[in-house]
């Protein structure tokens, strides 16, 4: 899958999901847990969630990024490198230090909200 395959998977589904970035013929994990990197990512209204933005911020963060996790909240678009973390108990204090709001389980398919 090159970036212009990502950027059209993103797109028919902003809803969420992940892909690999690297060695994109490996599947993803299923178990363990997604950890956003916070502040290296995109942020922007839904509406202007376009294939030029999408395509931009894939550019940008590859080739340093493994995973890249996407997903809308509060009208909001978010694209973002993740880590794959094994331990829920890793994925919650990274993501704490990384200041997200939540991590997500790759098993149940749900994000795990932070507490304060």
């Amino acid at each position: 899958m090159n970036l212009n395959e990502i950027a059209t998977k993103i797109l028919a589904s902003p809803d969420g999901g992940t892909v690999r970035m690297s060695a994109r013929d490996i599947p993803l994990p299923e178990s363990g847990y997604f950890v956003g990197h916070g502040h290296r990512g995109l942020v922007c209204p839904v509406d202007m969630a376009s294939r030029a933005v999408v395509l931009g911020a894939l550019v940008h963060l590859y080739p340093d990024t493994r995973f890249i996790g996407w997903w809308t909240d509060g009208g909001r678009f978010y694209i973002e490198p993740s880590d794959w973390l094994a331990s829920e108990t890793e994925a919650l204090a990274l993501a704490r230090e990384r200041g997200e709001l939540a991590f997500f389980d790759i098993a149940s398919q749900a994000d795990v909200r932070l507490t304060a």
